[in-house]
């Protein structure tokens, strides 16, 4: 009986001074970039938004407050989209996490919008996620250079 309870004390400590996992935010960060990446689903992109969401455009000065404006902005349906050659919309190739805040740094390939080409643009996306790890502010940093 003592052995046991022993070994059950054992395991808890054990478990108490593992490492921590992999931080939470950064891995709702990363799976937020990997949906964009791939721009295959609308509704688990824009499932990581909060209700109460705000984005921010800082090149356009635009500002979207609440998840239905955010959704209506950037609407994957509007418009003919053709994919980059790649495969996938950006790369990305740093990010940089602290608390509660995510900072991405990468590049939008070349695509086709409406039949213009568009890209590539290099980005630095800034969000900031609640304790759901929702999505509550992004300002988005995107040199539209045409």
């Amino acid at each position: 009986m003592k052995q046991s309870l022993l070994l059950i004390l054992v395991a808890f400590l054990l478990i108490a001074c593992a490492p921590p996992s992999k931080n939470t935010i950064e891995a709702r960060a990363q799976a937020y970039f990997d949906v964009y990446t791939e721009r295959q689903s609308f509704e688990r992109f824009i499932a990581f938004y909060a209700p109460n969401a705000v984005l921010k455009d800082i090149v356009s000065g635009e500002e979207f407050e609440g998840k239905d404006k955010i959704q209506a902005f950037l609407d994957w349906s509007k418009g003919d989209f053709v994919m980059p050659e790649q495969g996938k919309l950006m790369n990305v190739d740093k990010q940089l996490v602290k608390g509660n805040t995510v900072v991405t740094q990468g590049t939008f390939h070349a695509f086709t919008y409406n039949g213009q080409s568009l890209g590539p643009w290099e980005f630095v996306i800034v969000q900031e996620y609640n304790d759901a790890q929702l999505i509550i502010k992004q300002s988005d940093w995107i040199n539209y250079a045409y």
